[in-house]
């Protein structure tokens, strides 16, 4: 029980950035215009 936390806080570090890079990876990134924002794409980055 008392390893709990220890474990939570490794798996919040480990998989917060995995799903950072999917959720990002589902959006266009034009860096030549940032002011177009950044707009979902979905699975079009993979087709």
């Amino acid at each position: 029980m008392m390893v709990l936390p220890a474990i939570g806080t490794i798996v919040l570090i480990a998989l917060f950035p995995l799903a950072w890079t999917a959720w990002e990876s589902l959006h266009l990134h034009d860096l030549r215009m940032p002011w177009r924002g950044r707009p979902f794409v979905g699975l079009e980055n993979y087709v």
